[in-house]
């Protein structure tokens, strides 16, 4: 809808830096993005984002979920915003892992303890693989239903 909307948005302090957000997804760019790839090899991909943490002094983000979700599309697509995207890339290495329809890749988010029963599912890692959010991994599968403030709140706690 109005892009102007994302201008006169709300203003969220998280780790110091305000951010204008659209006032609800319906506001956000479309087409909405579709960042799984279902050639990927996500195994590799989270061994070498953890690679790149440990170098970055960074998390992991893994955001587990399928192009089908849109849950999935509307949590990467607040992510990409203009005035959040640089603190995800200042703070993570994100990955996303297509899961299929809750039928592959899961063994991923089983290794760290987590069991996929919604998607978006994400797990945030420190750079020697432990698990930072323990427990709270479905908390944006109700993506669409959320104002992109409590979205980008919900992500960005998670920074160091």
């Amino acid at each position: 809808m109005s892009r102007l909307l994302a201008l006169f948005g709300l203003c969220l302090f998280v780790t110091g830096a305000a951010i204008a957000m659209p006032r609800s997804i319906v506001d956000l760019p479309v087409p909405l993005p579709k960042p799984y790839d279902e050639t990927a090899n996500p195994h590799r991909d989270v061994q070498q984002a953890l690679v790149r943490a440990k170098q970055n002094n960074k998390r992991v983000m893994i955001q587990f979920g399928g192009n089908w979700c849109g849950d999935c599309r509307i949590l990467t697509s607040v992510l990409s915003l203009p005035d959040v995207a640089p603190q995800m890339a200042a703070a993570f290495e994100v990955v996303h892992v297509d899961v299929g329809r809750i039928n592959k890749n899961l063994d991923i988010p089983e290794s760290y303890g987590a069991h996929v029963k919604g998607v978006p599912t994400v797990i945030f890692l420190e750079p020697d693989g432990s698990v930072v959010n323990d427990g709270i991994v479905t908390s944006l599968s109700d993506a669409r239903s959320l104002d992109p403030v409590v979205i980008a709140e919900r992500i960005l706690r998670y920074t160091r």
